[in-house]
């Protein structure tokens, strides 16, 4: 009986011990899940500020969007305004060199470039090496750009086809 007495008593210390692990394992596992669910939290917090600043973000793109599109729209609106500024002031300048009285409009630039053509076919090959010739060519391109420009690619090539008076 006392066998049994100490079996019992070691049985009964075996227990209480592998309840104590019990115990101390259940409030590791606690503890666990209370940092589970505080990480959670967290993550939950982050996942709903990142929610927000996305729909913000999207709000934002929507409104930058619609900006965008009015931008384009009278962009357009201006180009096609200004297209038809120009086509008229092509058409006025057109009938102004072709109609019967343009000699009378360009004569003195005329006779300016006849001079300067005939002054540079018929120059000396040493001086067009100088650096005066260099600045007079490249003024007379700008010029010839500009005027260019300011009437039109068609306009320069009508220009260049008058018959001169030579």
């Amino acid at each position: 009986m006392i066998a049994r007495q100490d079996q019992a008593g070691v049985q009964l210390q075996h227990f209480g011990r592998d309840f104590q692990v019990f115990k101390h394992e259940v409030q590791v596992l606690l503890s666990s899940v209370r940092q589970a669910n505080d990480a959670l939290g967290v993550g939950l917090q982050i996942s709903s500020s990142a929610q927000e600043k996305q729909f913000e973000v999207a709000q934002a793109a929507g409104e930058v969007a619609l900006a965008l599109n009015s931008l384009v729209q009278k962009a357009r609106t201006e180009i096609s305004s200004i297209n038809v500024t120009a086509a008229a002031m092509k058409e006025s300048l057109l009938q102004d060199i072709s109609g019967p009285w343009r000699f009378k409009t360009w004569p003195w630039l005329e006779t300016a470039l006849i001079h300067c053509f005939k002054d540079v076919l018929n120059a000396d090959l040493a001086f067009l090496d100088l650096p005066a010739f260099r600045v007079l060519c490249l003024a007379f391109r700008v010029l010839w750009s500009l005027l260019g420009f300011a009437s039109s690619g068609l306009m320069v090539s009508q220009f260049c086809a008058i018959p001169t008076h030579s």
